[in-house]
């Protein structure tokens, strides 16, 4: 028994000494010197960029167009030959510093700068609660969420779980007498709407258009509800005439709209945080997304010569790599 107990004591040991490769260890630094980059991965994709001066085939004026082309992905690793290569698209002015990590990291969050429909869960003081709130990511979400909470409720709160909700479209009923104090004030609640929308050619020269849409409604009734869709279709229809009218090339249909419900709940939802709180994260969120690969230490735990001996490494290296390509 004494053995057994040694030899699993042991075990776990070496477990905990068994290195994982986390954010926690990895080491991520700018640099431009050929020394640092070698046996390390490259953290981002790096391009060629440049600047073309095109004639506008419409006005003839000259207008600036920025290109760009890949050199090498993200995740390659920098041997001898790659780094050779790299240096000598430094030489030529293509690029100048590149992102590196011991770790080699492959995949690439695909950011979102447009606010979706998010649907959280939340336990506040014990007691579950349904909250729908816009947010470009589950990140944004979850940061907009904790602000509202701590901001409109009082006491402990947990975060359940937070999911997008695709292809949604929000409509929020603003005239139906709920906030004006009389008695017949009638309460609004969130009603999930499946709707067949069809678009009808009055003139008979186009075939009716139908497909299924889902919206989400905060109103008295589910037949107020499909009103308030048929007004919010309306209203797009309007907005693309007038866009069709300062724009000649734009080719505009008036139709005739309405939708038939195919299914209607109502959707549990103790509270909806406005659009107007979460557009003042849009701004922050694009910013933080710029900064946050870069915001590990600068050095990476790689010694930096100073002065006249990183410039002799960097020229060195420089002087290797072009009597190479002249050999060959």
């Amino acid at each position: 028994m004494r053995e057994t107990k040694s030899t699993n004591v042991a075990a776990r040991s070496k477990r905990r000494r068994t290195p994982v490769e986390t954010r926690k260890s990895e080491i991520r630094y700018m640099t431009r010197y050929p020394y640092e980059m070698l046996n390390r991965y490259l953290a981002k994709n790096v391009y060629k960029k440049w600047t073309e001066d095109v004639a506008d085939e419409d006005t003839g004026e000259v207008i600036s167009i920025e290109r760009e082309t890949l050199l090498f992905e993200r995740g390659t690793f920098i041997d001898a030959e790659v780094r050779e290569s790299i240096v000598f698209h430094q030489m030529a002015g293509d690029i100048d510093e590149i992102c590196v990590s011991n770790q080699k990291r492959l995949g690439i969050e695909v950011t979102n700068d447009r606010l979706s429909l998010y649907r959280a869960s939340l336990r506040v003081k014990g007691k579950r609660k349904v909250v729908l709130l816009y947010a470009t990511s589950v990140r944004n979400a979850d940061t907009i969420l904790r602000d509202y909470v701590e901001l409109s409720f009082q006491g402990g709160f947990r975060i359940l779980d937070i999911k997008e909700m695709d292809y949604h479209t929000t409509i929020t009923d603003t005239d139906d007498g709920e906030d004006d104090g009389s008695a017949d004030a009638v309460e609004k609640r969130f009603y999930q709407i499946n709707a067949r929308v069809i678009l009808h050619d009055p003139e008979g020269k186009e075939r009716d258009d139908q497909t299924e849409c889902t919206f989400i409604v905060h109103t008295s009734s589910a037949y107020r509800a499909n009103l308030l869709i048929e007004l919010h279709l309306l209203d797009l229809q309007e907005k693309r005439r007038q866009a069709a009218e300062e724009n000649p090339r734009y080719k505009f249909l008036n139709r005739t709209i309405s939708s038939q419900i195919e299914e209607s709940k109502i959707m549990p939802v103790g509270c909806f945080i406005p659009r107007v709180f979460s557009e003042a994260y849009l701004e922050d969120e694009e910013e933080e997304g710029e900064d946050e690969e870069d915001r590990e230490n600068d050095s990476g735990g790689v010694p930096r010569p100073s002065g006249e001996e990183t410039g002799e490494q960097i020229r060195g290296e420089n002087d290797r790599i072009q009597r190479i390509k002249e050999g060959a």
